[in-house]
């Protein structure tokens, strides 16, 4: 039998004893728990890239056949006069053409507000106006991106709500008045969204974003300003742009060169031009900055998040931030054709779709020729 030491302590050897089955307990222990860890991790990073890929799959396969068609008040449909429709398949001028179910279409308002935090949270009714309404075409297919513009001017049919939010009845105005009727953010957008959809005869719009002034602010300086030279001269709230200078513009700057207009019948189309220049550069630089560090789509989502109202989820800005890294924009950002005239009382412009242009562009956007 062993001879116990000197002093020996039975109470401190059990302890001892303790105490190393605790350190052999943790060292089982810890190994579970950063395998538990990583397991966790990769379920929640793999059901995140299953959640992009399945929104991914339904964003851009569009399920019903749009017809190009322009339905504004007072305006006849004369598609079937100068066109001959047969399901997928439209002949025109003696071409045919093939409806292209991989494209998907984005709207884009800019808000002439700082922030939807402006208006008292449950009311209808505020002093908000969309400045710029923008379609994005994504065609995945043919991995391209367009972009058309649609007067704020427009003549279109809206739902007016009351303060409450309830259905009042439908009215005509211009395309900046819809979202004046809504909350400033959800009902705002649907209602704006689905004027959009009505001029277009039910064109079918994935999703609906309205950017507010502060958030334009943020977006332009999280990509370090926007590099353009300016189309015409602009003097405007304490900024001068010189037309034919290239400029990087700062947020202050920016918001004076898309704002601005001249209060004449022309000068929305001439703001109307700024703002797609506007746009294309950006988009430019945006996607250039994404092709170096993907990370910049989600930072650029958080950065405007408080003053952007949209239906994106994170994961559908990370899918088209991908997408559009592999994709080219085309050269030109057209804008829907039409004529503007006054309102009968003198003191509003009013714009009026042609038809048969209109129906051009969209069968271009919308449709591949076949023969």
């Amino acid at each position: 039998m062993a001879r116990k030491p000197k002093n020996y302590d039975p109470n401190e050897a059990s302890m001892e004893v303790q105490m190393d089955a605790i350190r052999a307990k943790r060292k089982r222990v810890g190994p579970r728990i950063a395998l538990a860890l990583l397991i966790v991790l990769a379920l929640v990073m793999g059901s995140f890239a299953l959640s992009v890929a399945v929104r991914g799959r339904r964003m851009s396969h569009q399920k019903e056949v749009y017809t190009p068609r322009v339905t504004q008040p007072g305006q006849e449909d004369r598609v079937d006069q100068f066109a001959d429709v047969d399901g997928e398949v439209i002949t025109y001028k003696g071409k045919q053409y093939r409806f292209n179910d991989d494209v998907a279409t984005f709207l884009l308002l800019g808000i002439d507000r700082n922030d939807p935090d402006s208006f008292d949270p449950g009311n209808c009714h505020v002093m908000a106006f969309s400045d710029a309404v923008i379609l994005a075409a994504m065609d995945f297919k043919n991995e391209k991106i367009t972009f058309y513009t649609v007067s704020r001017d427009t003549m279109c049919k809206f739902n007016k709500l009351s303060k409450t939010g309830e259905f009042v009845e439908e009215a005509v105005g211009q395309l900046a008045i819809p979202f004046s009727y809504g909350d400033g953010r959800e009902k705002s957008l649907e209602i704006t969204t689905d004027a959009v959809r009505g001029i277009f005869d039910d064109l079918p719009i994935y999703s609906s974003s309205a950017l507010y002034m502060e958030g334009f602010h943020q977006l332009n300086d999280i990509i370090g300003g926007v590099t353009l030279t300016p189309t015409e001269t602009v003097d405007w709230g304490g900024v001068h742009l010189e037309a034919g200078e290239e400029v990087t513009l700062d947020a202050d700057q920016a918001e004076a060169y898309i704002r601005y207009r001249a209060h004449t019948e022309q000068g929305n189309l001439d703001r109307m031009e700024r703002q797609k220049q506007y746009v294309k550069a950006l988009t430019a630089q945006a996607l250039k900055a994404c092709r170096k560090n993907i990370r910049m789509a989600i930072q650029a989502y958080n950065a405007v998040s408080d003053n952007v109202v949209t239906d994106l989820k994170l994961s559908d800005v990370l899918y088209l931030a991908t997408k559009a890294t592999k994709m080219k924009i085309t050269d030109e950002i057209r804008t829907v054709p039409g004529s503007v005239t006054l309102s009968e009382d003198g003191k509003y412009a009013e714009y009026y779709i042609d038809e048969e242009g209109c129906f051009e562009l969209l069968l271009s956007i919308y449709y591949e020729q076949i023969s």
